[in-house]
């Protein structure tokens, strides 16, 4: 199904929408986000992908930054405050990999030029 669709240009076609749709409204900018999650989980390959995060510096950082948050939780006197910041935060983690990772495997001039391998 997805095989048929080019993902490159999509990506590039979603991330230059979420560009546009952040400062304008929440709403457009997370529905933006959840499709590229949903495309990046449906499009397959999960061992590359898990490869490419558990092989990144940067990628396992960010993980274990989230991680100390949710193991935050046992310390604080507010857990709903607490549950309230995590929540925040869920892009974080979730969205930083997948967009950290559509930048450096891309092909496209757009999406990769800021990175390098």
């Amino acid at each position: 199904m997805l095989g048929s669709i080019n993902l490159d240009k999509t990506y590039q076609f979603l991330l230059i929408a979420l560009a546009f749709l952040l400062p304008l409204t929440v709403a457009g900018g997370n529905l933006i986000i959840v499709i590229i999650v949903m495309l990046w989980t449906l499009s397959a390959n999960y061992k590359a992908k898990f490869n490419q995060i558990f092989n990144n510096r940067l990628l396992i950082a960010s993980i274990v930054f989230f991680s100390l948050h949710i193991f935050g939780l046992i310390w604080t006197d507010d857990l709903r405050w607490g549950l309230h910041i995590l929540h925040k935060m869920w892009y974080f983690l979730i969205f930083y990999l997948i967009l950290f990772l559509l930048l450096i495997c891309s092909d496209s001039y757009f999406l990769g030029h800021f990175t390098t391998h």
